[in-house]
């Protein structure tokens, strides 16, 4: 058994305690490892939806604000509701998970995954309003330049993106 095969076992049941401080997260190791590929987009979940906030050059197609769709023919929501389960927080807060989901998103969707070399992501262009589908090649962790979104003030959506 693998490392994120024991990860995809053990998380649930260690969720299901609903206590912040008990939680399983995985070797540092493995998240800095150059023999495993992630999913190549930054992502962060607003509304149960997925916003890419960066991309690797593999994922140059999709521009920040796109909105993902569908990953590998299963639809955002299902996603996001089983990430879910990998994390812990205390009692039923979701706040708690979906902050810890948006700043790793792209190790936890490979491992939901497992970790396959490309990924088919139906997402929405957020400038043409158009929805395209493109696959994507995994990517090294270390192959991120990391960005966080930077929200304006009269900003007429939940999240802009300069």
């Amino acid at each position: 058994m693998t490392v994120p095969e024991f990860f995809l076992i053990c998380a649930p049941v260690i969720e299901k305690v609903k206590c912040s401080h008990t939680w399983l997260t995985l070797p540092k190791n493995l998240k800095g490892s150059t023999n495993i590929s992630f999913f190549p987009l930054q992502g962060m979940i607003i509304n149960d939806s997925i916003a890419v906030v960066n991309s690797t050059d593999s994922a140059s197609g999709l521009v920040k604000g796109s909105v993902i769709l569908h990953i590998n023919g299963k639809p955002y929501s299902q996603i996001v509701e089983e990430l879910k389960t990998l994390v812990s927080s205390e009692g039923f807060n979701t706040t708690g998970k979906i902050g810890a989901l948006n700043g790793t998103l792209h190790v936890y969707i490979a491992i939901y995954f497992g970790f396959p070399d490309m990924y088919e992501v139906v997402y929405l262009n957020p400038d043409t309003k158009i929805v395209n589908t493109t696959v994507v090649n995994s990517t090294k962790i270390n192959s991120f330049q990391y960005s966080t979104p930077i929200t304006k003030r009269n900003c007429s959506s939940q999240l802009c993106f300069e």
